[in-house]
């Protein structure tokens, strides 16, 4: 008999459900809806590998009353914002990486051969999104600009990431980063950093993506020593002014 689970399921649980129509687990194409789970799961891994992220999902359970499929993460955060990435790649809100894209292709494919009185959503948490593949791409969620304190705890993937823990957010976040910058970030694993990043926030909130801007590691000096940085990055244009209060205007009448 199938399981029934109440909701909002626990945080290490991804469910997809099928729903529709005089849906159920008696009545459901066995071959589309298995079709449709294994394309989802094989989406979500492939884009945490892109990410040379340590994701696996290692239990599944069959929820009763609609076809409902829910699998357990060892990692619960960065399962659900894989999760609600692999959403955006399915819509075309976003383009999938290179590692991705045969992956969104084929559930995109299996989505298709539901019948059109049946459909597929994904729920994680209190998250819950229809996985419907789109006609044409929609516009990227607007994005923000940050400042905060974060610690780097993970760095690398085929598209360079880097994967925050922060007191400022409730939960963990990725980072888009460039290559050059990647292995300079490396440096400073699990040590606090000040970052600058343009980032997307889902409807919960939470950061789902976004890019590194700029990272500066804190230190143990003094004020004066930190002062002095900043001055040389973002005000030494003022060493070769000879009249500071001229050049403020305060020698104006």
């Amino acid at each position: 008999m199938a399981e029934r689970i109440k909701s909002p399921l626990p945080d290490d649980w991804i469910a997809l459900e099928i729903d529709g129509a005089d849906v159920s687990p008696e009545q459901m194409d066995v071959r589309a809806a298995l079709a449709v789970a294994h394309r989802y799961v094989d989406l979500v891994l492939a884009l945490a590998e892109d990410e040379a992220a340590d994701l696996a999902f290692t239990g599944l359970r069959v929820l009763d009353k609609c076809v409902s499929f829910a699998f357990k993460a060892n990692e619960p955060d960065l399962a659900r914002r894989e999760a609600k990435r692999a959403i955006r790649c399915v819509t075309g809100e976003e383009q999938p990486p290179k590692g991705a894209v045969v992956a969104n292709r084929e559930l995109r494919a299996a989505l298709q051969a539901l019948p059109p009185t049946q459909m597929a959503r994904v729920i994680a948490g209190r998250f819950r999104k229809e996985l419907k593949p789109a006609s044409l791409p929609r516009a990227e969620a607007a994005r923000a600009r940050i400042a905060l304190r974060a610690t780097p705890v993970r760095v690398g993937g085929a598209r360079p990431a880097v994967r925050f823990e922060s007191k400022s957010e409730e939960r963990p976040f990725t980072l888009d980063v460039d290559r050059d910058r990647a292995p300079l970030v490396g440096r400073f694993l699990y040590s606090d950093v000040d970052i600058e990043a343009l980032v997307a926030r889902d409807d919960e909130g939470f950061i789902e993506s976004g890019t590194l801007v700029e990272f500066v590691p804190v230190t143990a000096d003094d004020a004066t020593t930190a002062w002095r940085d900043w001055y040389a990055r973002h005000a030494s244009e003022w060493d070769v002014i000879a009249d500071v209060e001229g050049g403020l205007g305060r020698d104006r009448d």
